[in-house]
């Protein structure tokens, strides 16, 4: 064999052999950087299941209390006739739209029951909790029924200070509601009762797996988050998964609810696939690449050229630590000068792909951020119409007994002596019934502010707005011991609204600020005007949100303010008022350092330029 041909073979085996290593260990590294990630998606979509979960349920013990308030299950429960509370039920059944409904007596005893429509007959636990100190408040969890899971929530219908019966609502956790679930985390789902799949997001043979897993063992179907990279591969179909469970809140009967799991799996093989084959084309093309180079340095080995050889190294060497912009010196011969020339364009195509890699992983970076933000505002808009349609409903059923009261006690304060003993009762109950109508009233105005459109547009001047708001608002400060500093940029763009609901939205903005001062303080309000927009900034300097809070204050009842002071609701209308002129509002804030709220409106071009004209 010619010399030439072993120096050739053994550089070939050489480089081949490199390649081939470094192929296995990118191969192994990037599994388990997967791995990795994939455990790590599993501790977000873990802490993202149990917040959601803990949500709806409060939600759902909200609205189950609110039914239970409702004056004539009060009074049907208080007079325990089984028929006529089942008549009731029946009636409430259409629009309340649950899959559980029922009422219990005092006693605990069912006096109404029906699931799907169909008549059912509950466990006790259902209804009445073991704990006596449990049975006049609201407790809401996750509880399997035969082979369906359901979210259920109990709440005491209360006459007075006695708990004269109870009522219970419950949903059904459909396929629907896990494949909506799964568009949101990315992850597979599988809810489970006792070991086996109740409901789930996958089909076929994943399914099939997934359930022989789970009457296999399942020994680490508990386990949690941080041990997700020791959980074993489970083969599912085409598929496997790395996968973890959270054990959703417990309610009703132990047989059941210690048995329900909401298992979250993960595919591994398939994006490990995805993942290598770029790689693995990589690898292919830069292993063609290298023999290809492999074969020239082979002839020139064997020529005895070694000092352009170990300019060529020194120039892989360069390479490799990521200089560039190395210089080749140009070696003599036609093919070694072709080959150092072609080095120097591999190196500026490189280095040219490098910045193009930075510079998308940036926007990529940017849109993604825009994305969450995108989301927030959307979930956020769509929490708070699901919250006013409710209320609005709500409050439309209390109006008319409301005022009815209202009207009753005004005649009774009519004819009681004004030295009566019985009048202050009256007035104490005349007071809180008007109370209970302007809450009922403010619900309505949060419907009205998130589901229809504002008045017709006008041209509006924020800075005029926001001067009369201040100007009605100065004696009120004052009281307070607030001073207000106002910095409002010259000849802004108009905006096209209503004066009337911008005037509410800064008032609210002002008035939040005060309650967060009340030893007093300074508020500052700018305004300014960039990239066909116009910004308004309100600042003061009290307490602050904590953190924990700084994504609920838009919210409809959240409040962080006494009983008095405070329902939860203004921000609530502030946010509904941005939405109708087509604006955002953000606030910023730490605790101890203030709060700013910012709200960002569109210029109208047309009504500027006609103030302008």
């Amino acid at each position: 064999m010619r010399f030439r041909t072993v120096i050739l073979l053994s550089i070939w085996s050489v480089v081949a052999g490199a390649l081939i290593v470094g192929y296995v260990m990118v191969n192994v590294a990037m599994r388990e950087h997967i791995s990795t990630r994939a455990a790590a998606d599993l501790r977000t979509h873990r802490s993202t299941m149990t917040a959601l979960f803990s949500l709806q349920l409060e939600e759902l013990g909200k609205t189950t209390e609110l039914f239970a308030e409702t004056p004539r299950l009060k009074a049907v429960a208080e007079l325990g006739d089984s028929n006529t509370v089942r008549q009731l039920m029946s009636e409430l059944q259409p629009g309340i739209g649950a899959d559980i409904l029922g009422v219990a007596d005092r006693d605990g005893r069912q006096m109404s029951g029906s699931r799907s429509g169909e008549l059912f007959r509950f466990h006790p636990s259902l209804f009445f909790p073991r704990d006596d100190s449990l049975r006049a408040r609201v407790i809401a969890g996750v509880t399997a029924l035969d082979t369906a899971v359901y979210r259920i929530a109990s709440a005491p219908i209360l006459v007075g200070t006695d708990v004269v019966g109870r009522l219970i609502l419950g949903f059904r956790i459909s396929d629907a509601y896990l494949g909506s679930l799964k568009e949101m985390i990315g992850s597979d789902l599988a809810l489970t009762v006792d070991r086996r799949p109740a409901v789930t997001t996958l089909a076929g043979g994943e399914r099939e797996g997934i359930a022989r897993w789970l009457r296999e063992g399942a020994t680490d179907i508990d386990a949690g988050p941080e041990a997700a990279q020791n959980l074993p591969s489970i083969p599912a179909g085409n598929e496997s998964f790395m996968t973890t469970a959270i054990a959703p809140a417990g309610y009703g009967p132990a047989a059941t609810r210690d048995q329900v799991r909401l298992v979250i799996l993960k595919p591994i093989r398939r994006e490990t696939e995805l993942a290598l084959e770029p790689v693995l084309r990589s690898f292919i093309l830069l292993s063609a690449a290298v023999l290809v180079v492999t074969i020239g340095v082979g002839f020139l080995v064997s020529r005895g050229v070694t000092r352009p050889i170990a300019g060529l190294v020194r120039g892989t060497a360069e390479i490799s630590r990521g200089n560039y912009d190395y210089a080749m010196e140009i070696p003599k011969g036609v093919e070694l000068k072709f080959l150092a020339t072609k080095f120097g364009e591999m190196s500026a195509s490189l280095k040219e792909k490098v910045r193009q890699l930075g510079e998308r992983n940036m926007e990529l970076e940017l849109a993604l951020r825009k994305l969450r933000e995108t989301q927030e505002e959307l979930i956020r808009s769509e929490r708070l119409a699901a919250t006013g349609k409710l209320t609005a409903q709500l409050s439309h059923e209390i109006n008319n007994p409301v005022h009815n009261i209202l009207s009753s006690l005004q005649t009774a304060l009519k004819k009681t002596p004004a030295d009566a003993a019985s009048r202050e009762l009256l007035e104490v109950a005349y007071d809180e019934v008007e109370r209970l109508a302007r809450l009922t009233k403010q619900l309505l105005i949060v419907y009205r502010d998130s589901v229809t459109s504002p008045e017709p547009r006008k041209p509006v001047d924020i800075n005029a707005i926001v001067r009369d708001v201040v100007a009605s608002s100065g004696e009120m400060l004052r009281q307070n011991r607030v001073a207000v500093d106002l910095f409002l940029a010259e000849r802004i763009p108009l905006i096209g609204g209503s004066d009337d609901k911008l005037k509410q939205l800064f008032l609210n903005l002002i008035v939040n600020a005060r309650d967060a001062m009340p030893e007093g303080g300074r508020l500052s309000i700018s305004s300014s005007a960039g990239d066909g927009r116009i910004r308004v900034a309100v600042a003061d300097t009290g307490m602050g949100i904590p953190p924990e809070n700084i994504n609920r204050v838009f919210d409809a009842f959240f409040t962080t303010k006494g009983k008095v002071s405070g329902t939860g609701l203004g921000l609530s209308v502030s946010y509904g008022i941005v939405q109708q002129h087509k604006g955002t509002i953000t606030v910023q804030s730490r605790p101890g350092q203030g709060a700013t709220f910012t709200v960002t409106f569109p210029a109208d071009i047309e009504f500027t330029r006609k103030e302008q004209a």
